[in-house]
């Protein structure tokens, strides 16, 4: 049923009634044609509308909350982890048993050391001591840190860039050599040992971005020292890279720079040849010598107007680089700490039980942090196996730890 305008009164009537029910005139088949009236949907129709718009506007409403949490919920994510690639580590007791519980710790970089466990795999820790790239590597990342978000790693299949979450984003072979990534660039070549112990070498150097694309390939030059000698064995060597190019060993023990295109730039010297620029550090490791004749030690660091930063103790600090031409040794901290390594000798710690020294000869690393305060990751135990031996080492005797 539509309502129709009645032509006398103007009121509102239906288009079946034969007489207007208000003022009684009569409608015939014209006043129905002619009434500007247009037939109206019931309400019923009106309401399956309205319900259907406000299901529609629930559902809407309901996809930009859900998805509006996710995308929180991955900034957050995200922002976590960005924290966690800048935040200073805070040398604490969970800290710092977290920490001894492996055999091996690395240098912190982007929020990520690498550490080795009792069964001797790498994984990934981070600044709070924790676990976050499980320990399935076989080889030794101690190098290999994270830079730009990306680490080299090895399993017993094959080698791999993985993120700091411990996603693989480029892999590679058991054969390929590769360096560290420098302004988006890493560069990769392939050493295959042979039966004969020689290695064949590919004829170019693979430059790959962060997404692991190939980006270019650059002829391997004729003069190049890939391939060093090494304990026992050759080895093939990784090359260095600058913003400008790639940093290849040359036989004369110098290193030449190609740019990205395979072009000779310059020969030039590089920490490789302990030349360092002091420039770029703000700490210098500096010695205390004992003075009775016996050879023995202490490393500390000082900051470079000469103030100690660290006390001198039995401890070295593997992450320094030595410059020939100031005879001096530089450290930079990271993510607020510096890796220090503390040793034992099994003559001059006889009788004292020590699982990780296997041989009269060997000696065992015990390696943690120290941060710009003094505090250290070391247990009182381990500072006293280290008095006994400065010690014995001092006095050139052996006592026992019941002594």
């Amino acid at each position: 049923m539509a309502l129709i305008q009645c032509p006398k009164c103007g009121q509102q009537i239906s288009d079946r009634a034969q007489k207007c029910p208000h003022c009684g005139y009569v409608i015939n088949t014209s006043d129905r044609e002619t009434s500007d009236i247009k037939p109206t949907k019931s309400k019923k129709s009106i309401w399956a509308w309205c319900v259907g718009i406000l299901i529609l506007i629930g559902v809407g409403v309901g996809v930009f909350l859900y998805s509006s949490s996710k995308t929180d919920k991955a900034i957050d994510s995200e922002q976590t982890e960005i924290a966690q690639q800048t935040e200073d580590v805070k040398i604490t007791p969970e800290f710092s048993e977290k920490v001894s519980k492996y055999l091996k710790v690395g240098e912190f970089s982007d929020g990520r050391a690498a550490v080795m466990t009792d069964e001797y795999k790498w994984g990934y820790i981070d600044v709070k001591g924790d676990l976050v790239v499980p320990a399935i590597y076989t080889a030794y990342p101690f190098g290999h840190k994270f830079s730009e978000g990306l680490a080299l790693v090895e399993t017993e299949q094959k080698k791999a860039y993985i993120d700091t979450n411990g996603k693989e984003v480029i892999t590679l072979s058991k054969d390929d050599i590769a360096s560290h990534f420098v302004n988006g660039r890493a560069v990769v070549y392939s050493a295959h040992l042979n039966d004969d112990w020689t290695y064949t070498l590919s004829d170019k150097f693979r430059v790959y971005n962060v997404k692991g694309e190939i980006i270019s390939e650059v002829p391997i030059p004729d003069e190049h020292y890939l391939i060093q000698p090494s304990v026992g064995e050759d080895e093939a060597v990784s090359v260095g890279l600058t913003d400008k190019g790639i940093i290849i060993p040359i036989s004369n023990g110098k290193n030449r720079l190609y740019d990205f295109q395979g072009n000779y730039l310059e020969e030039i010297e590089t920490e490789i040849n302990n030349v360092v620029d002091p420039s770029k550090y703000d700490y210098i490791v500096f010695e205390e010598t004992n003075d009775n004749g016996t050879y023995f030690t202490l490393f500390g660091i000082k900051d470079k107007q000469g103030n100690i930063i660290v006390p001198a103790k039995e401890w070295s600090f593997p992450t320094s680089k030595f410059d020939s031409k100031t005879q001096k040794s530089y450290i930079n901290p990271s993510h607020g700490v510096f890796l220090v390594k503390l040793q034992e000798y099994p003559s001059h710690l006889k009788n004292i039980d020590n699982s990780r020294i296997e041989e009269e000869s060997d000696e065992a690393d015990y390696y943690g942090y120290v941060n710009l305060n003094g505090e250290n990751t070391f247990s009182e135990e381990r500072w006293e196996r280290q008095r006994i031996q400065t010690y014995n080492i001092l006095n050139n005797i052996t006592i026992h730890l019941g002594d």
